[in-house]
């Protein structure tokens, strides 16, 4: 079937398709009548993501902040702020509410959520993509009930951010402060172990302390040192055997005796050659020459005791000097375990402090950031009752309603057609027969058509053969 057919059964049905156009129109305004209206309100909220943390200072990075508000319009969808919206507005009191939740759900379940859940199926929100900003959209039979809505999403929106925030600050803050309590704890147990260690050892500059204690060591070992240099030196002094000593024969006393002896003797060997051995003068000489050797002999055995009772004076001192020095270095020893012990201890303290520091600082911030009643998120622009209802839209309605009379009207004359061909031009009865047409006579001409007269008549009929040089009517 060619276009040209079809426009010309619409034009031969044309009544037809004309009903069918009303009813459509008759229907689709009915329809605009009778549907309940329904009013949208928008809200604005503005997610300012980069803005730094208000405590820590910590900004989010660029990158990721698309991704957060999506997630922010997440929130705002999500079935805890509905039921928020529910509770803050008491929606779930409402007798003609709960009745339809006892019809639609037979009393199972929880009315709260079950209106939280047609609150979501009229809520709308859309996340800027390339911004921060998240359009929040609530449909309603009301305009004033529409903006309503839409506000109550937004507040229940910002009430549930700051929990989401607060919540895990909180149990933070109260982490951190068991940890401080216990931190505290440790310190002050490190700084009783360390003062009470001192107290019982005496200890209280230990630094000073071992300075002294070593360079006292230092000064005894040089003088242990000086004494063995000056005890050997004595000892090296010393003769072997009976020989008196060099320092003995040194001495100015033994000396003279020694030379008077020799004076002595030399004249008694002078009295011997002249006198007897029985002169009296001989016998007085013999006795002064022994006179004098018994005085060299006694000197000299008191300066050899002198000797050796300075030597013997010399090596005890050595000995005493020794044992002191083993002294003072037990004491040193001594000093130095008080000393690392006490560095030990007063690392203990040290770093109990670093721990409390840093679990006190942590928990302080916690607790600020628990206490926080700011969010990143405000509303820019709050919903207003609409001016004009989402739908029914009339103009749109009679429009889709006139289009689908058309189609129905069309597609009504289309099959009465098919079940009911009629042969309208030569051409349907040529494609009816296969036959050629050699005249055709009109079965009711127009009006116009027969005051003009058989010419007129016979040239108004469509596709009939016209033969040269004859007129139409002796065809």
């Amino acid at each position: 079937m060619t276009l040209a057919q079809i426009l010309r059964i619409l034009r031969a049905r044309a009544p037809l398709v004309a009903a069918a156009a009303a009813i459509g129109l008759t229907l689709a305004l009915l329809a605009t009548l009778l549907l309940p209206q329904s009013w949208r309100a928008t809200a604005e909220v503005y997610v300012d993501l980069a803005a730094p943390n208000a405590v820590s200072g910590a900004t989010a990075p660029h990158a990721a902040i698309a991704a957060q508000v999506s997630t922010q319009a997440d929130v705002i969808s999500s079935l805890r702020v509905a039921e928020a919206v529910v509770r803050g507005r008491r929606l779930h009191e409402d007798p003609d509410r709960l009745a339809r939740w006892r019809d639609e759900t037979g009393g199972r379940g929880g009315p709260v959520n079950w209106l939280a859940n047609r609150l979501l199926e009229d809520l709308e929100v859309q996340a800027d993509a390339a911004g921060s900003l998240v359009r929040v959209s609530m449909r309603a039979r009301d305009a004033d009930e529409a903006a309503a809505l839409a506000n109550a999403f937004v507040a229940a929106y910002l009430a549930t951010a700051r929990e989401l925030r607060n919540d895990p600050a909180r149990a933070n803050a109260a982490f951190f402060a068991a940890g401080a309590e216990q931190a505290l704890e440790r310190l002050a147990n490190a700084k009783r172990r360390l003062s009470d260690y001192q107290r019982e050892h005496g200890v209280i500059e230990v630094g000073e302390r071992y300075d002294v204690e070593n360079e006292r060591l230092s000064e005894l070992s040089r003088q242990l040192v000086a004494l063995q240099s000056e005890a050997a030196g004595t000892r090296a002094r010393a003769d072997s055997g009976s020989r008196p000593l060099a320092q003995v024969l040194d001495d100015p006393v033994v000396q003279r005796l020694r030379e008077r002896v020799a004076a002595a003797q030399a004249r008694l060997r002078g009295l011997a050659g002249r006198l007897g051995a029985a002169h009296p003068e001989y016998v007085a000489a013999r006795s002064e020459l022994e006179s004098l050797r018994a005085q060299l002999g006694a000197e000299t055995a008191r300066r050899r005791a002198s000797v050796n009772t300075a030597e013997d004076v010399s090596q005890g001192q050595v000995a005493e000097l020794e044992t002191a020095i083993a002294a003072q270095r037990d004491k040193v020893l001594a000093v130095r375990a008080h000393r690392d012990q006490i560095d030990l201890l007063a690392s203990d303290v040290k770093a109990a402090q670093r721990a409390y520091e840093l679990v006190a600082e942590r928990s302080a911030v916690s607790s600020l950031e628990s206490g926080l009643s700011q969010t990143n998120a405000s509303v820019l622009t709050p919903a207003v009752a609409p001016m004009k209802p989402e739908s029914p839209k009339p103009a749109i309605n009679l429009v889709v309603g006139l289009m689908l009379g058309l189609l129905a009207g069309t597609t009504l004359a289309l099959a009465r057609e098919s079940a009911r061909p009629l042969v309208r031009t030569l051409a349907d009865v040529d494609a009816a027969t296969g036959l050629p047409v050699l005249a055709a006579l009109p079965s009711s001409p127009s009006a116009r058509a027969r005051r003009r007269g058989p010419a007129a008549v016979m040239s108004a009929l469509p596709g009939l053969p016209r033969l040269p040089g004859r007129s139409p009517a002796k065809a």
